[in-house]
Parts: C-alpha cells; structure tokens; sequence
C-alpha cells in the first residue's frame, strides 16, 4: 500500500520494520517514508485488504481441530490483532468452536505483545501461576 504513495518497500524491509508491530506505528513509518500523511481511510483500507487477503489464502491445516479438542493443558489464543479479525481466521481454520472462550485480544487490555502485562493477563484470566506458564508462539510467513 505504500507503493500508492510513491514508496517502493521491498519484503526485508517490511520484515524489519513491520512484522509484528503495531499497525499505528507501521502506518506512521510510511508517512514518514513517503515525507506525508497517510490517507485517513488507510487503516480501514488496509484492514479491509488483510481480510480479503486471509479469507481466500489462509489454509485449512488437516488434524489442527482434532489437535486443539484434545489439549489436556490450560490454553489461550492471545493475538494483537482486532478480536474480529483474530475470530475470523479462526473461523476460516475451523479452530473457532475450540478456542472461542480462550480468545485474549490486546485492544480489549490495550497493552500489546511482547509486553509481560498481556501474558499476566492470560495466567489471572485462568487463574494459574507465572510457574505454569508456557508459550507457543506461531508466525505466518508469507
């Protein structure tokens, strides 16, 4: 999307600056980039384009919900992304009917990861201890 505002970004570059930080702040680093403001509908149009993006390329992964139903651990789903996209993806995944009470979204506390006060969350939430706590972190690579 920077592209429509002159900036050619090239995907290490967008990696570096961009990948799993904030959107507010990957928005305002290509107003800088770009020496403007970006457009005000750019969150929404970018938004609009990620869901397009996830609901016709995010795969299916066979055995994901056999494996989720049959943790025997205490579990979440903790995302920084908007509660609404993080259900659809997983809806998209068949993972929603598993996981839909275990949803933790950062917007809801307004601290994002990687700071420690959305893991705390997490354990107050399930009433565990920082001793029980165990992270798996999964990245998608496009």
């Amino acid at each position: 999307m920077a592209k429509a505002f002159g900036e050619a970004i090239d995907l290490e570059y967008a990696y570096q600056n961009f990948k799993v930080k904030a959107l507010k702040n990957c928005i305002s680093k290509i107003s800088e980039l770009v020496d403007a403001k970006t457009t005000s509908n750019f969150e929404a149009e970018y938004r609009k384009r990620s869901f397009e993006k996830f609901r016709n390329e995010i795969q299916f992964v066979e055995g994901g919900p056999d494996l989720i139903k049959n943790l025997k651990i205490l579990f979440y789903v903790a995302s920084s992304g908007p509660e609404n996209k993080i259900r659809r993806n997983l809806e998209l995944t068949g993972l929603l009917p598993y996981v839909e009470s275990k949803i933790f979204g950062c917007y809801t506390i307004k601290k994002w990861k990687p700071d420690p006060v959305v893991f705390y969350g997490l354990l107050k939430t399930g009433g565990s201890s920082l001793q029980n706590l165990s992270l798996l972190k999964i990245l998608l690579l496009e």
